[in-house]
């Protein structure tokens, strides 16, 4: 890494960098700064608050300082990607729904990681420390099918149950290592390089809390309420009183022709279990 010109910075710069910089590690920088703070304190006339340099001449981190975290936080989302398109394309060989959906938004944070700066690093790392929140409750979500169909799963299909049960933990998993690798003290010390205040990551981890109690509410709403019973008796309709049913996914989307409603419903008897997708306007 390039050897930083403290000799650009006000005090003020050079406290912040001070304060984020590891000294077991840099010790010579921190040498440095606080032999620039106090050559700039012995000067007369020189005021903490007074810039060395324009916001249009703030320095700019070295990208080989940081990149390394980036990258190792990309490959952390390609596994996800990978494991994601590949549970996809098992449900859908094995009948768990004749649609085949796959969560892109990991490959898309994977893309960002490996193409991004340093101002994608901090977005995403209070991005993800929003989701944490959702990420330590939806595992628990896989608990919500009834007792009956966990048990049909598992003697029948034990590989699609456990697939199916250990994903979302995987995901969390990653994509809270992802967070761990996005706050690496390179990065923090690249934004406090250029000058930038770091964030209250309170402030995510609140907003995260609030929209995870709403998704739970409006979770349980919809599987329990008035359009998850309807899905489930159109495919009763299609599948008659041999097989039971519990819808596991649904989704609403709204256009200027109205409201359209699709969902997935698992249907199972004693010997087989299976998906069925059904939809409607509303």
């Amino acid at each position: 890494m390039n050897q930083p010109d403290y000799s650009r910075y006000d005090q003020e710069q050079l406290r912040q960098i001070r304060r984020s910089i590891d000294a077991g590690r840099f010790p010579e920088r921190v040498a440095q700064i606080e032999a620039r703070l106090a050559e700039l304190a012995a000067q007369p006339g020189v005021s903490a608050a007074s810039p060395a340099a324009t916001v249009a001449d703030r320095p700019r981190a070295d990208p080989a300082s940081y990149r390394p975290a980036m990258r190792r936080a990309a490959k952390v989302m390609a596994c996800v990607a990978a494991v994601d398109v590949a549970a996809g394309i098992w449900n859908a060989m094995h009948g768990m729904g004749s649609m085949f959906n796959i969560d892109v938004s990991s490959l898309v944070v994977m893309l960002l990681l490996a193409f991004g700066g340093l101002r994608v690093a901090v977005v995403l790392r209070w991005l993800s420390m929003v989701g944490v929140p959702m990420l330590a409750v939806s595992p628990l979500l896989a608990f919500f099918q009834p007792l009956d169909l966990t048990l049909t799963q598992l003697a029948l299909q034990p590989s699609a149950y456990v697939i199916n049960f250990l994903l979302p933990m995987f995901k969390s998993g990653m994509s809270l290592w992802m967070l761990y690798l996005l706050s690496d003290p390179a990065i923090q010390q690249a934004r406090a390089f250029e000058g930038r205040k770091p964030y209250d990551m309170r402030v995510p981890l609140a907003l995260g809390a609030l929209l995870m109690a709403g998704y739970v509410v409006m979770f349980f709403t919809l599987m329990m309420g008035e359009r998850g019973r309807h899905a489930e008796q159109l495919a009763a309709q299609k599948e008659g009183a041999k097989y039971r049913y519990h819808v596991n996914n649904i989704r609403v989307m709204g256009s200027n022709d109205g409201t359209f409603v699709s969902a997935t419903v698992v249907v199972w008897n004693d010997k087989f279990v299976g998906g069925m997708d059904v939809s409607w306007k509303e």
